[in-house]
């Protein structure tokens, strides 16, 4: 098991001008991570021995990193992003599986379907269309924040035309779209788009641009740069940690697209197979995040499409495609089977013809469930380990089979919440222990004051955590409620993987949790996390430990137990129960609750102090999350990814040089039928 630690060299970019501060604290990026500084990735730092360790637990070698920083070349053929799947007819089959014809995708005056009408057709009449509309269109810049370029979308389009041999003068063409990646690669060589959220993609909208245009050159290496740093970004993570929606309405088309064109193009075979095997465990990470009741787990700021509908159908079948594995041919047509015409927003069903590829043949799958897993897929997958460490345990497969996520990594961007140690629990076809935050909007007090902290999860809050309480001035009051640590929680500015590991245990100090112990023994997952990261900075933890122990029996019973370990602190115990019943009960806490949650499972808390209801943190606690809930009920009505709201049961605290909390054991109605029995 890979345990987080070593020294890290310390790199800090200090600047004077007013001018940054302002600009910092206008984009709401906070005060620890403005030590990031302005680390241009192009100029990128020299990766030191501890980067090097890091990297090459996740397969990277030094090999290959070298490799990677040398001069580019690419095979010449065409196209060099991507093909087509068959040809006309083919297309015109794969398009009315999917509950759409050719001729409404050639009707279409969007950009996209222009591009697509012609390489499905191949037709004078559309590569004129698509000529016409590659030297006057619009094209659009790219920014740091969001994904509106469309530069690599030009580039599709002359990879397309160039590759049927169509005879035109592309001076101007190959001008705009140059000048689009120029304009691109200035955005990423600055300092505001953040790694794990807008740099990943256009560092990977970039290299298609680029590879369009150019077999080798300055242009191209540079493009590439950004991409490998994409690469590496997934390759630590596997998972995303902005959150489902955010991965699939605005990351994993560019990036797989940017895949496929060095799988097509590229020379490096090190590489390739990396590549391959990176969307094999991103691939996983979207199958093994989908719950029973066929719908992702929310985790950070999520959104909509974790109902699995209109987005994730488009990466699934290009990850198919690329890594021509059934599991994901599967998968993907489990999506076809629950949602139809829902699995390609209209909007995006101009990508079928390159990436839904029937020849990637799925097992049969009458039944239309994730059953068909059962025996082919193991139980459980640590995503991200030693990094992101997103844990999820099964029972099965089956529709009412337990399921089980915990989170215990680091933060990569302010999208995360501070949840390090939180876990949800689904069984019965129910969730019955969840989060209880409902996003709305980044700046919305209810996310600010509550669902961002870890006072909407299932962990302890302690009064003395190192939390920076307002962090920028989104943070308008000071409330002091014992979270952990509000690492970068509106704003980031990571400007390469290199810069993250090298602020991973300093500066920023981006560590959380470090899974110590994870094994599957006869009482079932034994997993033990140390939080104390979480709560102090690396300045402060000296002999402090927050520990917490998980064993899970899927199908029969869950305990979780924590260790404050000289902590002398107050602390405040919170879990999110669904029992029927909506609202907030405070509990003794040296004494054994029991509560009974909607599939007739029973819940015991119990710790062994208690400072009763009426404590500072108590106070707040219920002060804050009684406004919150107030907001989330009217704001989250009919949304997926949130469960309800919960009963929210708490209880405060007094630690001292050791305090053991057995905070929760839950069984399931046999086990607790058999439990009263005795």
């Amino acid at each position: 098991m890979l345990m987080l630690g070593g020294v890290i060299a310390a790199f800090y970019f200090f600047t004077q001008s007013n001018i940054i501060d302002m600009i910092f604290e206008k984009s709401g990026i906070d005060k620890q991570v403005k030590t990031l500084g302005v680390t241009l990735a192009y100029s990128m730092l020299d990766e030191s021995e501890t980067t090097q360790r890091w990297l090459e637990t996740k397969g990277i070698s030094e090999e290959l990193r070298a490799s990677a920083a040398q001069a580019q070349s690419l095979l010449d053929t065409r196209p060099r992003i991507i093909s087509t799947v068959g040809d006309e007819i083919a297309i015109r089959n794969n398009l009315s599986y999917h509950d759409t014809n050719l001729r409404l995708l050639c009707e279409s005056k969007t950009p996209q379907s222009v591009v697509s009408c012609f390489a499905a057709t191949k037709s004078s009449n559309n590569a004129d269309r698509l000529y016409r509309y590659l030297n006057s269109g619009y094209l659009h810049p790219c920014s740091a924040g969001n994904n509106k370029g469309t530069a690599w979308l030009f580039a599709m389009g002359y990879d397309q035309l160039k590759a049927v041999g169509y005879s035109a003068d592309y001076q101007q063409i190959e001008s705009r779209i140059e000048e689009g990646l120029e304009q691109c690669l200035d955005v990423l060589d600055g300092y505001s788009a953040s790694m794990w959220h807008g740099r990943f993609s256009i560092g990977a909208e970039a290299y298609i641009t680029a590879a369009a245009l150019y077999q080798s050159g300055p242009l191209l290496d540079r493009a590439f740069k950004h991409f490998w740093q994409s690469i590496l970004a997934l390759t630590i993570t596997e998972g995303w940690p902005e959150s489902y929606n955010y991965w699939i309405q605005n990351r994993a088309i560019p990036f797989y697209l940017a895949v496929n064109t060095y799988l097509t193009v590229g020379k490096n075979e090190e590489l390739k197979a990396h590549l391959r095997h990176l969307a094999l465990r991103n691939g996983l990470w979207h199958i093994y995040m989908t719950r029973p009741d066929f719908q992702i787990q929310a985790s950070g700021d999520e959104g909509s499409k974790s109902d699995l509908k209109d987005e994730s159908k488009k990466a699934i079948d290009l990850i198919a495609r690329i890594t021509r594995n059934p599991v994901f041919a599967t998968y993907a047509q489990l999506l076809h089977q629950q949602h139809r015409n829902r699995g390609y927003h209209a909007s995006y069903r101009w990508l079928i013809p390159f990436t839904y590829d029937p020849s990637v043949i799925p097992r049969d799958n009458p039944t239309g469930s994730l059953a068909v897993f059962d025996g082919w897929l193991p139980n459980d997958q640590i995503f991200g380990e030693g990094f992101l460490n997103q844990i999820v345990i099964r029972e099965g497969w089956g529709a009412q089979d337990a399921f089980l996520m915990v989170t215990a990594g680091q933060q990569f961007t302010h999208h995360q919440h501070a949840d390090a140690g939180h876990f949800v629990l689904f069984d019965d076809g129910k969730p019955l222990i969840t989060d209880g935050a409902s996003y709305a909007s980044i700046k919305s007090p209810s996310r600010l004051y509550y669902g961002v902290r870890s006072t909407s999860k299932n962990l302890p809050n302690l009064a003395n955590s190192d939390a920076d309480y307002k962090p920028n001035k989104l943070f308008v009051r000071d409330v002091r409620d014992g979270t952990q640590r509000l690492i970068m929680p509106t704003g980031s500015a990571v400007t390469s993987v290199d810069n993250w590991l090298i602020n991973l245990g300093r500066g920023a100090d981006f560590d959380r949790a470090r899974l110590v112990r994870y094994e599957h023994t006869a009482v079932g997952y034994e997993l033990t996390l140390d939080l104390t990261a979480a709560y102090y900075h690396s300045g402060n933890r000296e002999d402090k430990r927050v520990l917490r122990e998980i064993i899970f029996n899927p199908g029969q019973s869950l305990l979780v137990q924590d260790e404050l370990v000289n902590i002398d602190s107050e602390f405040l115990y919170h879990w999110n129960l669904q029992t029927g019943t909506q609202g907030l009960v405070c509990t003794p806490g040296d004494q054994v609750q029991t509560f009974v949650l909607v599939n007739g499972s029973q819940v015991e808390m119990s710790g062994s102090s208690n400072r009763g209801c009426d404590s500072d943190l108590a106070r707040q606690f219920k002060k804050e999350v009684g406004d919150a809930l107030a907001d989330i009920e009217e704001t989250s009505k009919k949304k997926p990814w949130y469960d309800g709201v919960p009963m929210i049961v708490y209880w405060s605290g007094q630690a001292g040089t050791h305090t053991t909390i057995r905070g929760l054991n839950y069984r399931t109605p046999q086990q607790s039928t058999m439990e009263h029995a005795k």
